[in-house]
């Protein structure tokens, strides 16, 4: 099977979306690297692949770059892209160490326990907000990888 045509089923159809699985088997097994054109990027789907992928130096990228060639040169315009540009997945070298050594003391299991309640406590009152309003419909269209 043409894995760009996986690409599409898996992304763009309500049927992907939920249930995503099967379609990440087959493209596996027919294009573990696949350079996407529907969605302009890299699809690493081996797990050894993507470590590699995520330890490798020369693999950087250029976020700024990047931003441009999808959005045009007044990306930045934008507040919620340009928001992202500093955002610590898209920093590289020093200014990325920096920031993750700073938040890296706090993501601790001690820490994030101690949250669980006050995690709680705001998605009740969304809840509350919501029932109040007379309810809403959640989609289930990105299922957890857990299952």
């Amino acid at each position: 099977m043409d894995p760009e045509r996986i690409v599409t089923e898996l992304f763009l159809t309500p049927a992907g979306r939920a249930d995503p699985y099967p379609h990440y088997h087959r493209l596996r097994a027919v294009a573990p690297i696949h350079r996407s054109t529907t969605l302009r990027a890299w699809l690493v789907s081996r797990y050894d692949d993507g470590w590699a992928v995520l330890r490798d130096p020369r693999l950087g990228r250029d976020f700024g770059r990047e931003m441009t060639n999808r959005h045009g040169a007044d990306w930045r315009r934008h507040r919620a892209l340009a928001a992202r540009e500093r955002s610590l997945l898209n920093l590289e070298g020093a200014a990325h160490t920096r920031l993750r050594r700073l938040v890296s003391k706090v993501f601790i299991p001690r820490t994030i326990e101690q949250l669980k309640p006050s995690i709680a406590a705001s998605v009740e009152k969304l809840l509350d907000t919501l029932a109040a309003a007379g309810g809403a419909t959640f989609s289930t269209a990105w299922p957890s990888p857990c299952r």
